[in-house]
């Protein structure tokens, strides 16, 4: 076995599937019903991601074996490696503003920031407009129609 960055990824994802899986298994029990009622859904979730990752792990042993060689890990970051990167990152600060912004700032600013990565700042217009749209619209068709509550701007009083 050559470790290359697919079965890597492929380790990651069982122990993603494993970890999920534990932490299914330390939901609490139903009030009513069924004491196992919420981690049912939860735990057919995990035992499906720990086969497939089990499957593609499988399927790149047996490709590695056919072939001979395989490519070593490289840790060069591509383009799409780029944009995943940036998303992700974006999405740790998207968690650890929206309190402290609430939503629609703190939404706006994510969407905003996203669009303006992809299309490298050339078009500023649309993408802020999109941005502003979708924040302002979701957060009233959830707290409007809906009736849940999302996180206020803390200066603003909707």
């Amino acid at each position: 076995m050559v470790l290359t960055l697919q079965v890597i990824a492929d380790l990651f994802y069982l122990v993603l599937a494993i970890a999920y899986g534990i932490g299914a298994l330390n939901l609490p029990e139903a009030m009513f019903g069924d004491p196992w009622e919420p981690r049912i859904y939860p735990l057919i979730i995990a035992a499906g991601m720990a086969i497939l990752a089990v499957v593609l792990l499988i399927t790149e042993l047996r490709r590695q074996q056919k072939t001979g060689s395989a490519e070593r890990a490289q840790f060069k970051i591509a383009k799409e490696g780029q944009i995943v990167a940036f998303v992700v990152g974006a999405s740790v600060l998207y968690t650890l503003l929206f309190d402290r912004l609430g939503f629609m700032i703190s939404t706006f600013l994510f969407i905003e920031s996203i669009m303006l990565f992809i299309s490298k700042g050339k078009k500023m217009l649309w993408p802020t407009v999109i941005a502003l749209i979708f924040a302002v619209g979701i957060y009233f068709s959830f707290s409007r129609l809906l009736g849940i509550t999302l996180p206020p701007a803390p200066f603003l009083d909707f």
